[in-house]
């Protein structure tokens, strides 16, 4: 079984940068990862491909702490792959957003340091690093709870409080690499799909 974190970026930005930094925050930067560019060059698809949107993603099975996966809008923003039934009462809580970001962890996870961190404590780290890039661009963002299936404003009061209660995000940095944001988002990376 795996933890699986949604964050939500609403600004557009470049996606090979982001993607870039996001690497950077498990040490995965020169591991394999794959861009998905058109409709049919992946694993999954969805049945409407209204709803389908170019992605980046690492391979798994490389021994990183988490899996990565970033969907982003092309022209705008993305639309709910999995929307609600058109008789069903629940509303669609997909945020608007140009980026879709998920880092996918086996609950069994522990740091090699001896701080007893877990996959809770490296995700709210990692939404922590997602929050500090939404920031840069200047964009708002918003995160999921895959316990509760909550999904947080993450600038709201409640938000920062429900991540705070969801895990240690300096905990779950003590082992990561440390990557400059600012550096990451504002100089041009070369990557090719």
């Amino acid at each position: 079984m795996t933890l699986n974190t949604s964050v939500w970026i609403e600004r557009s930005y470049d996606p090979q940068r982001m993607f870039r930094y996001l690497q950077k925050l498990i040490g995965s930067e020169n591991g394999q990862w794959k861009h998905v560019a058109t409709p049919g060059d992946e694993h999954w698809r969805p049945e409407d491909l209204t709803l389908w949107a170019p992605s980046f993603h690492n391979s798994i099975g490389q021994g990183f702490p988490a899996i990565l996966e970033m969907t982003y809008g092309l022209d705008g923003y993305l639309k709910n792959p999995y929307p609600p039934e058109e008789d069903d009462d629940e509303p669609d809580t997909w945020p608007r957003a140009s980026f879709h970001i998920t880092w996918d962890t086996t609950y069994g996870y522990q740091r090699t340091s001896d701080n007893g961190a877990g996959c809770e404590d490296l995700h709210a780290y990692l939404i922590m690093a997602c929050a500090a890039a939404a920031r840069y661009i200047g964009s708002d963002w918003w995160w999921q709870n895959e316990f509760t299936g909550e999904t947080w404003d993450g600038e709201s009061t409640e938000g920062k409080a429900a991540l705070l209660k969801f895990g240690n995000a300096e905990r779950g940095a003590l082992d990561c690499p440390r990557v400059d944001v600012a550096k990451e988002l504002s100089e041009p990376k070369g990557i090719s799909s």
